[in-house]
């Protein structure tokens, strides 16, 4: 079985800057056209058939002209020749299949004066979003807070994430199975919810997708809040974009959500890597360096993995493990990604957010140092 990770801010009215993720397994992955009224709860509905036992009425075929059979007309022989000579007619061939007509990829738009620009090294895809806002990025999407954002009790209560689960696999937008399980979470942020409208197909950039609206109470606040969601289906990967704020203030909003997600486009590598140097192909490879220790009847350990690929992609990957003797440890993974090359003794990675960061390395047979300043960090190669 595979789960769906959900990145989501929670606290409809609280501080918009805490994150938590959401993990659910599903136990089926068939997708069906999703049929969607406003006035039940949120649950996948399949369209009734037409009334059982009611037949259409049969159309009467219009009259065929008789057919006879068909009368091959006798050649004249000459005698002094003798019968004609009948050449085989050649074999008859179809003509061979061509293949499907593969959609061509979608450039970057040019974004406008205020406008940024997202780009997931990991993902390949790119998406435009307001400059002001205020983002977090990660390797497979990140959570951006508007700049003028409705606030509730002081505090900023809208904010929209996109977020990409790779490791689940899905054929068409409105899989079923997928649209469960996001309802579902959306039940635990929302109480009385319930879906506006119908889920409806639209695109994303050269993508199908699907677009629905909620609305329901926060339990926090006591205020109306309306959700914003899109899944996306990028070439078999899934891609959520989901916006929740007050119902008051979502009427304005949409329209911004609905720009970034028609805005998403494919990533091109080449200009990621624009003057960053060429991969040192003998640094391709998995390093890690790690620390813990026990302290008050805790144990805890952290793993910092630089994952340097032949393609030019990095993950820096921070994975933490924390627990007592009498409970199960708690896991987090973080991943962060962005683009390398090498010049001489200095790596630089420009991580997707757009951040610069230039160390010395040098390279052994089992382990890597990486330099900051005077500061050295060791990894051990793990592949």
């Amino acid at each position: 079985m595979r789960g769906i990770i959900v990145l989501a801010v929670v606290g409809c009215g609280m501080a918009a800057s805490s994150v938590v993720m959401f993990r659910k397994c599903s136990s089926s992955s068939s997708s069906v056209p999703v049929e969607m009224t406003g006035t039940e709860p949120a649950q996948a509905v399949v369209p009734e058939p037409t009334a059982p036992g009611v037949q259409p009425m049969p159309q009467p075929r219009p009259a065929q002209p008789p057919r006879f059979p068909r009368i091959e007309q006798a050649e004249e022989v000459d005698p002094a020749r003798g019968a004609p000579e009948r050449r085989p007619e050649p074999p008859r061939t179809q003509p061979a299949p061509q293949p499907a007509p593969q959609p061509a990829p979608q450039p970057a738009p040019t974004p406008q004066a205020d406008g940024a620009v997202f780009s997931s090294s990991l993902l390949k895809v790119g998406f435009v979003y307001p400059r002001s806002w205020q983002g977090e990025f990660a390797a497979l999407g990140g959570a951006m807070v508007p700049s003028d954002a409705a606030r509730v009790r002081g505090e900023a209560a809208e904010f929209f994430m996109v977020y990409a689960d790779p490791d689940r696999r899905i054929s068409r937008p409105d899989d079923a199975a997928l649209l469960g399980e996001i309802e579902q979470m959306f039940t635990t942020w929302l109480t009385n919810l319930r879906r506006l409208g119908s889920v409806r197909a639209i695109r994303a950039g050269r993508w199908a997708a699907v677009h629905g609206q909620y609305e329901g109470v926060s339990g926090l606040t006591g205020v109306s809040m309306r959700i914003e969601m899109y899944v996306v289906n990028l070439d078999g990967t899934p891609l959520m974009a989901i916006g929740l704020g007050p119902s008051s203030a979502m009427a304005a909003r949409a329209p911004q959500y609905a720009s970034i997600v028609g805005s998403l486009h494919d990533v091109d590598a080449a200009r990621l890597r624009a003057g960053l140097g060429s991969p040192d192909r003998a640094l391709v490879g998995v390093f890690r360096t790690s620390r813990g220790g026990t302290s008050d009847l805790v144990s805890y350990l952290v793993e910092t993995d630089y994952d340097f690929r032949a393609d030019g992609v990095v993950l820096l990957i921070t994975s933490s493990f924390q627990g007592t003797y009498d409970t199960d440890a708690q896991r987090d993974r973080q991943i962060r990604a962005g683009q390398w090359g090498t010049r001489g003794d200095q790596v630089t990675i420009r991580w997707d957010g757009g951040e610069m960061l230039t160390m010395r390395y040098v390279l052994s047979e089992s382990a890597l140092g990486l330099y900051v300043g005077q500061n050295r960090t060791v990894y051990s190669r793990v592949r």
